[in-house]
């Protein structure tokens, strides 16, 4: 096992809180993520959210549509 230091906290010695240099460091992954990753990753999302809107359309017509 290495010691590698925590990618959460930055050893620089600047005026910052260290809540500031936590939170910039937590999102440093997302400039690593390509443009082709960040369209999949949409798409993903969009068919989530369809399909789970589907879903509760059909549970709202559910009781209607069965009583006719």
């Amino acid at each position: 096992m290495t010691d590698r230091p925590d990618p959460l906290v930055s050893n620089d010695s600047t005026d910052q809180p260290t809540a500031v240099k936590a939170r910039g460091s937590m999102f440093a992954w997302s400039s690593e993520v390509t443009r082709y990753q960040w369209m999949v990753l949409l798409v993903a999302w969009l068919g989530w959210v369809f399909d789970s809107m589907d879903g509760t359309l059909f549970s709202l017509v559910q009781k209607p549509s069965m009583t006719e």
